[in-house]
């Protein structure tokens, strides 16, 4: 038996040792998929390489990461970087089923936050440093787009798992939602005019799969007036600055939006948006900074309304309650934007 079939072998004995409620464990007889930190997976790859490379320096580690969202680079990243402290070869190849790397950096931040895509230079970074096995480097990275790793016969854009797992010493699934979560309400997949969060991102973000998609392009926007938002995360934050700004030049011009998307979307008569949480206030889940955001649309005159009733209980009672303190902020920024534009403090903002 090789040594990279025993380290195969050694790695999915000692992942099953780690195994809990939470972890599915596999074996080279079944295709269950393992679900665990790779933070876990790389101590015992990176322990028993390092073992591997006393014993044998002319071994290699051929590595298949399928997906290549933020996770799997990031996986990819945090793995060359420690093979740097050993001096077995890691060959490390990247599946996705797009043309292009990025997976929800590219595709599922708002547009106009490209700080937030700001790690895809440190890919990029990556990709080139290790695109050859040189004597320089002891590892190789490569990057494998518009394939589809499913069960279907291999061709020039399908490859079989079977096929990775035979020639693999390792296989990393970092391949992200390709579904949708579903409220189970009757007609919910056929009314006209539903859509689900991660269709419309994908959409206003031109993903290939979404970006000339029949459900957006031939709807009728222009009798679009009032919007309903069932969510209060930072999404559905993103969904409302989308909508209700997307005539602003000025925020829009410079970003990577959808130009097809954006025509439609200006269509829209769009008078108000509303979020429905299912929680109250204290408990929503969007950050101070997306809240922000929404008041600063302001100098651009669109307006929101706070009504105070909702919040007299909580602010005249904070002072006695355990607010952490992002809580805290929150309810200090409410309170602010009570007052007319005038009277707010823009430091406090």
């Amino acid at each position: 038996m090789s040594d990279n079939k025993k380290l195969s072998i050694y790695l999915i004995n000692e992942l099953n040792k780690l195994s809990n409620d939470n972890v599915t464990t596999i074996n080279k007889n079944d295709s269950k998929l393992l679900s665990i930190s790779y933070k876990l997976i790389m101590q015992k790859i990176m322990t028993r390489a390092n073992e591997l490379a006393i014993q044998d320096q002319s071994m290699e580690l051929n590595i298949s990461i399928i997906g290549s969202g933020p996770s799997g680079l990031y996986t990819a990243y945090h793995l060359l970087k420690k093979a740097n402290t050993i001096k077995i070869p890691f060959n490390i190849k990247i599946w996705e089923k797009f043309p292009i790397p990025f997976g929800l950096s590219r595709f599922g931040v708002a547009p106009d936050h490209p700080e937030v895509k700001n790690c895809e230079s440190t890919f990029t970074s990556m990709f080139e440093n290790y695109k050859e096995l040189s004597e320089g480097y002891c590892q190789k990275l490569e990057f494998i787009g518009n394939v589809a790793v499913d069960s279907q016969i291999p061709t020039a854009q399908h490859i079989s798992l079977k096929n990775l797992y035979d020639n693999q010493d390792m296989i990393v699934f970092s391949y992200g939602c390709n579904g949708d979560k579903r409220l189970g309400l009757s007609d919910e997949n056929s009314t006209n005019g539903v859509f689900t969060s991660r269709q419309f991102v994908n959409w206003y973000n031109g993903q290939f799969d979404q970006s000339l998609n029949d459900k957006f392009m031939n709807f009728d926007w222009s009798n679009v007036k009032r919007i309903g938002i069932i969510g209060n995360g930072n999404v559905a934050l993103d969904l409302t600055r989308v909508l209700i700004s997307n005539k602003i030049d000025q925020i829009w011009s410079n970003t990577d939006i959808s130009i097809e998307a954006l025509k439609k979307l200006r269509e829209a008569p769009i008078e108000s948006v509303k979020i429905f949480g299912r929680r109250d206030f204290l408990q929503s889940k969007f950050t101070n900074k997306e809240l922000r955001e929404l008041w600063e649309l302001e100098k651009y005159g669109i307006y929101g309304s706070i009504d105070s009733k909702q919040f007299e209980f909580l602010i005249d009672t904070k002072s006695s309650k355990s607010y952490d303190r992002a809580t805290m902020r929150r309810l200090e920024m409410c309170h602010e934007y009570m007052l007319p534009f005038a009277e707010r403090s823009k430091k406090k903002l």
